[in-house]
């Protein structure tokens, strides 16, 4: 299953890189980890689309089945002045105690 959103920097200082993935609030389940280099300029957006494998079981197809997914993005990300932060869906942004390339991300905390 595709997923795709869009990150907004609405700050007036450049953020990168990232690192995003999608997660499933119901399962815990999680998409792969989409690490990438990007830099929002200030004042931009980026758009980004992740696969998230389709449990088993599950039949999109079927009315009552497709709200079982409750797909949110997450984002780990750098600011201007290298500290690392975090959003999942839309909750705060947080401090992170790793930053968006870091291998500790593989295990998605």
């Amino acid at each position: 299953m595709e997923f795709g959103f869009t990150v907004r920097n609405l700050s007036d200082e450049l953020v990168g890189p990232l690192a995003v993935w999608a997660r499933d609030r119901n399962s815990r389940a999680f998409s792969a980890l989409l690490a990438t280099s990007t830099v929002l300029e200030p004042q931009s957006s980026a758009e980004f689309l992740v696969l998230f494998p389709i449990p088993d079981g599950i039949d999109l197809r079927d009315a009552e089945e497709q709200g079982v997914l409750h797909l949110e993005p997450v984002i780990v990300f750098q600011d201007s002045s290298g500290a690392a932060w975090r959003r999942t869906g839309h909750d705060t942004i947080r401090r992170d105690e790793h930053g968006p390339l870091s291998p500790a991300l593989s295990q998605f905390e």
